[in-house]
């Protein structure tokens, strides 16, 4: 605990308590304490965001792969489509698969008769 050792710590308390008062204390030792939690979260979600960021790096080079085989594939046919063109079929697709979803857990809610 960055480098203190016990008899550090008692001068600090003994220091704290001269300076502060002893009143002052637990208000002083709860807002230190608000504030290390704070920190423990912000460290735990910085650590969580870095441990990810491979896969965000790897899902972008998958996504330019996989349009640069769309758009070869479009090229090998004669297809002329622009990407407003493509964003919009993804965008139905997308919106099918959804609801899909919604009447598959529909038809999972429905009592068996």
């Amino acid at each position: 605990m960055l480098g203190l050792a016990w008899p550090e710590l008692l001068l600090i308390g003994a220091v704290a308590v001269i300076a502060i008062g002893p009143k002052d204390i637990p208000p002083l030792m709860r807002q230190a304490g608000a504030w290390s939690r704070k920190a423990r979260l912000m460290m735990h979600d910085f650590q969580k965001h870095w441990d990810d960021l491979p896969n965000q790096v790897d899902m972008a080079s998958m996504q330019r792969e996989a349009d640069d085989i769309q758009k070869k594939t479009f090229e090998k046919y004669g297809v002329d489509v622009t990407k407003a063109e493509v964003q919009k079929v993804d965008a139905k697709a997308d919106q099918q698969e959804d609801e899909a979803h919604i009447a598959a857990a529909a038809k999972d809610k429905k009592p068996s008769s």
